[in-house]
């Protein structure tokens, strides 16, 4: 069977909630040394190290793609409007709002 949009989201959809997956992702440089560090034991040992490194790929391009989407980006915009002020501390995390560009940013990045 050919693999449509369709077919791929209903499989998505079924199986799994995506903010569930994200959450499984490093959110901060402890978390992501740790998760490189635990990659890397398993990459050396795996069997088809270039299938991960397309996954890898795919994954980079996904993470792009998704902070670059304009109806994500405006939620997020919105959001962090609702703190009234051009920078805000969100549990932790210090955030900056390009009014500009409508755009959010993180300090750390």
């Amino acid at each position: 069977m050919k693999s449509t949009k369709a077919n791929v989201k209903n499989e998505y959809e079924d199986r799994m909630y995506v903010m569930s997956v994200l959450s499984l992702m490093p959110a901060n440089e402890t978390e992501m040394e740790v998760f490189i560090d635990l990659l890397k034991k398993e990459v050396l040992v795996h069997p088809d190290p270039l299938s991960v490194l397309k996954q890898l790929k795919w994954c980079e391009r996904t993470i792009a793609e998704a902070l670059a989407n304009k109806d994500i980006k405006r939620r997020i915009y919105l959001e962090a409007l609702t703190y009234g002020e051009e920078s805000f501390n969100h549990k932790g995390t210090m955030y900056g709002i390009d009014e500009t560009s409508e755009d959010v940013k993180i300090a750390e990045f």
